[in-house]
């Protein structure tokens, strides 16, 4: 690989992809996290977009913080799963989102094959079905909406991304964030 080639991949390309996703012009293919993770994290950039990325996504894929502060108004039947994708560190420094239960977002695709009786164990929810609805949120919304394409390449029809997330409901609660 020519030098001028390496420079680009390494150091050019990761900043035109974040602050300038109208210039990658779609060279960008899905790219795995750096760092040791059992399960590869899946990070989608402008060439690989996906319907639940921030910059795209329609009204009836986006969950709104009144959706959320209706869900403990809501029999846990009648409600949606809200899951927080963060890591559990995270939720520790900074606090959850009530009626929210923690599966951090490289763990999304098997935590939700596990068996109804294993996830309820587990979780102490009822495991969603393909066609239960199911809330996705993390700190501002970007890890949320890869799980939520997770969940929607799983088979699951009513999936949503709290675009918003901690950052936004702690703000409206007067939480720190």
């Amino acid at each position: 690989m020519s030098t001028s080639r390496l420079f680009w991949s390494r150091f050019l390309a990761p900043t035109v992809q974040k602050q300038w996703p109208a210039l990658a012009g779609g060279r960008w293919k899905r790219m795995a996290r750096i760092g040791n993770l059992s399960a590869p994290l899946r990070l989608y950039s402008a060439g690989n977009m996906h319907r639940f990325d921030k910059s795209v996504i329609a009204p009836e894929q986006l969950a709104t913080y009144d959706e959320i502060v209706q869900l403990s108004k809501q029999t846990e039947a009648d409600a949606p799963l809200l899951i927080d994708v963060r890591e559990p560190a995270e939720l520790e420094a900074t606090g959850r989102i009530p009626t929210s239960i923690n599966i951090p977002v490289n763990q999304v695709k098997t935590e939700l094959e596990l068996p109804a009786a294993a996830f309820e164990t587990k979780y102490g929810r009822r495991k969603p079905s393909p066609t239960d609805p199911i809330i996705f949120c993390c700190r501002i919304g970007v890890r949320s909406g890869n799980a939520a394409h997770e969940a929607e390449q799983m088979g699951f029809k009513r999936v949503k991304n709290y675009v918003g997330s901690w950052l936004e409901y702690a703000e409206k609660q007067g939480l720190s964030s």
